[in-house]
């Protein structure tokens, strides 16, 4: 049974609700394997260790992909007059500026040495948090919507074959990037317009192409599949050949074109699921809707996290450790699902606490 305009819409929300589950699980990794490089080189990663991170890095980048193509879905809807993107191009921004300049201070104070004006203008225009850069890559998305949706009404083949050629150009860009030849930065606007554009596409004109995805599911399913499985491999291959070998060094951008099928993949069943009221779609579609709030509080709680973790024993314990060795029951990869729920639900529970505490205009003026 073809997937209804209605169902594709809820759809959507799910996507953007797994796709910042997805962002919160990656940079949970990223933060719990730092921990983990950091033991004692004999100690060396454990295979359990070296298969969550192979996983994790195979499969978690394609949180992007899903957000983007989520957020070109709704601009399209929402933001693709002029009036309108200029607003939420505006109401990004204001929150990035908002929840920067305390950041600066925090992370001035874990650096522990002070910040001359250069780093300060620096990590401000950057964002003081690693998930800041993409708040900026809203922003300049917004402010390119009116022209893409135009683009995407007036003249779809044509909106599908900038999205195809720019993909093309990314995976080649991510590539030279991953080995050490850096074109352009990676976040870089038109690196990420493709998921956008098809966000924007399936927004527009999608349910032939939801109707087809409908039909077919299993063998979709399989390629789905297959690509993931090839994604995880390919990383490992790639982390060998660009980097040291080590579990930190498994590359994970957008070089991989298997990383790419199954996110498209993906990104199709998704949007082509039949109508639910079940209660994993609705959490998702709520996380989905919160994902600002995730966005803005995630790396600040998973940062905080891990340092009071470090020196928890030293402070009620009175352990005598040097500060560069992490305690040994963090270097566990225990601690990743540990750091996804900080990452995750520290930033909805703030969203609540703060409209519970002080009115849904504050929490609005904070986090939407």
């Amino acid at each position: 049974m073809a997937t209804s305009s209605v169902a594709m819409w809820r759809n959507i929300g799910v996507m953007r609700g797994i796709g910042i589950a997805l962002v919160a699980l990656n940079h949970a990794t990223m933060g719990a394997f730092g921990v983990l490089h950091e033991a004692p080189p004999a100690s060396g990663p454990t295979t359990l260790q070296v298969i969550v991170e192979v996983i994790a890095r195979g499969l978690t980048p394609v949180c992007l992909p899903l957000f983007l193509c989520a957020a070109g879905f709704f601009t399209y809807r929402f933001s693709a007059t002029w009036p309108t993107a200029l607003a939420n191009a505006r109401r990004v921004l204001l929150r990035y500026l908002l929840w920067s300049i305390p950041g600066l201070v925090v992370v001035a104070l874990l650096a522990n040495h002070p910040l001359d004006w250069k780093d300060t203008v620096s990590t401000f225009v950057g964002g003081p948090w690693p998930t800041y850069w993409f708040l900026l890559l809203l922003v300049q998305l917004s402010l390119l919507s009116p022209w893409l949706a135009r683009l995407v009404t007036t003249w779809p083949t044509v909106a599908l074959g900038v999205a195809l050629a720019l993909e093309a150009g990314s995976i080649v860009v991510a590539g030279l990037g991953a080995s050490g030849h850096p074109v352009l930065p990676s976040h870089f606007v038109l690196l990420h317009l493709p998921y956008f554009i098809l966000g924007m596409s399936l927004s527009a004109r999608g349910a032939p192409l939801v109707a087809f995805a409908a039909r077919h599911r299993t063998p979709m399913a399989v390629v789905g599949v297959a690509a993931a499985i090839s994604s995880c491999v390919e990383s490992i291959w790639l982390g060998g050949l660009l980097g040291d070998g080590s579990p930190g060094s498994y590359v994970y951008a957008g070089e991989r074109v298997s990383l790419q099928v199954f996110a498209l993949v993906a990104i199709v069943l998704i949007a082509a699921m039949p109508a639910s009221t079940g209660r994993l779609h609705k959490i998702l579609d709520w996380i989905g809707m919160r994902s600002l709030a995730v966005l803005l509080l995630m790396d600040p709680a998973v940062r905080l996290t891990t340092a009071v973790l470090w020196h928890v024993d030293q402070l009620v314990f009175g352990v005598v450790r040097a500060d560069a060795v992490p305690p040994a029951w963090m270097t566990n990869v225990a601690l990743v699902p540990v750091l996804f729920v900080v990452a995750l639900g520290v930033p909805v529970a703030t969203y609540h606490l703060v409209e519970v505490r002080f009115g849904a205009k504050v929490r609005t003026f904070l986090f939407a």
